[in-house]
């Protein structure tokens, strides 16, 4: 009596073997393709962008509003703290973009919840700065 047959030779070419080497093929012609395409992408010419960095920069911007701010002794000193410089734009505000620059009291780095005392900055494109105070 011979033993069962349990185990396949895989150097005897069969059935099993041919779809194996056809799934090796098709996985190297895959990859061989995504190396391709992201050589062709990588290579290609950068995307000309539809929003150009603004003709005033963030650094300039902040010059202009810690100036108008001492200038006009608008209640931003010592015991207050730049939160944040955003380029922003409102699409009702004919003005066009500007660059928000927030001032807040000391008192909100504490975490507790107070109401008022933000200075807001905004300094446009042209250099013109208009400031006003939250409530």
């Amino acid at each position: 009596m011979t033993a069962p047959r349990s185990t396949i030779n895989p150097m005897r070419p069969g059935p099993g073997r041919r779809s194996n080497m056809k799934t090796m093929f098709f996985c190297k012609l895959m990859a061989a393709f995504a190396v391709f395409v992201t050589f062709k992408i990588t290579a290609a010419e950068p995307i000309e962008t539809k929003h150009p960095s603004p003709a005033l920069g963030i650094e300039e911007a902040l010059t202009i509003a810690k100036a108008y701010v001492q200038e006009h002794h608008l209640k931003a000193g010592t015991d207050s703290y730049i939160d944040s410089v955003k380029l922003e734009r409102q699409p009702a505000d004919k003005d066009g973009k500007f660059w928000l620059v927030t001032w807040l009291p000391n008192r909100y780095a504490t975490g507790l919840p107070i109401k008022g005392g933000q200075l807001y900055v905004r300094v446009y494109l042209d250099k013109s700065v208009k400031a006003s105070h939250g409530e």
